[in-house]
């Protein structure tokens, strides 16, 4: 029988660190959950926008379960992940602020040997940064080795805002949404027998999850329509999104 586990990395593409306790669990109790998760929201708040969408069925209980555990993921962006998949998005974190700091070099201190302060809790150093000594031979050399396909500040531009390498086509703002938008149509999709692929109620339900999640705000201008034109788009794809944390 699937877990909570196996849905949220099937559908989502989130992978859940195993406890020692699950790792040396006897076979009959292996299908037991192995995390413990405090929602940054009432419970009952997922459930009142579920029953007000979705129809009753046999299945409410795991999908409930399923979306409150990437629920939490998404709002608290707890690092319930595996060593290797941690270590992944730390790398894309530090990536992120590598690139910020490029774009700084690029547009405010190329040619400058402007010195600056480095303060801190026991003083402070002035670094007098005599022929841009700094941001040439120890940062630019850095950057040579550590961003190597970065051509340009246009290119880390790119990359900076979309959160990806550049490449042809549209490209989300945030990059979780798409993901979360297919995770979430996928897991109600074969747990539900719809009339239509893509009915009102299931699209509309997206909506409100995704407002209950702070993806976006309350007042933001999203609704049934907006859902469908963004799922067809990516049923149209041949490579479907998983879950990128943002930190």
């Amino acid at each position: 029988m699937a877990t909570v586990n196996d849905a949220v990395l099937k559908y989502f593409g989130i992978t859940l660190r195993q406890t020692e306790d699950k790792k040396n669990a006897k076979a009959d109790e292996a299908e037991e959950e192995d995390f413990a998760i405090i929602l940054p929201f009432d419970f009952r708040e997922l459930q009142e926008i579920y029953s007000s969408e979705i129809d009753a069925c046999s299945n409410d209980d795991f999908i409930l379960k399923t979306l409150a555990v990437v629920s939490e993921f998404v709002m608290t962006e707890s690092r319930l992940l595996s060593t290797e998949s941690f270590n992944e998005i730390i790398g894309k974190s530090i990536r992120q602020d590598l690139l910020r700091m490029y774009i700084f070099r690029e547009e405010y201190l190329e040619g400058s040997d402007r010195s600056f302060t480095l303060r801190g809790p026991r003083g402070s150093m002035l670094i007098t940064n005599r022929c841009d000594w700094i941001w040439d031979e120890l940062i630019g050399e850095y950057f040579r080795r550590v961003l190597p396909d970065v051509e340009s500040i246009d290119t880390a531009k790119v990359e900076l805002i979309t959160g990806q390498k550049k490449r042809p086509g549209r490209k989300p703002k945030d990059g979780r949404v798409p993901a979360l938008l297919w995770g979430t149509y996928q897991l109600l999709h074969d747990m539900h027998s719809f009339r239509s692929p893509m009915p009102n109620c299931l699209c509309n339900f997206i909506v409100l999850l995704l407002q209950l999640q702070g993806v976006f705000r309350p007042d933001t201008e999203i609704d049934a329509m907006w859902v469908r034109a963004e799922l067809r788009y990516i049923q149209s794809r041949p490579q479907k999104p998983t879950y990128s944390p943002s930190f």
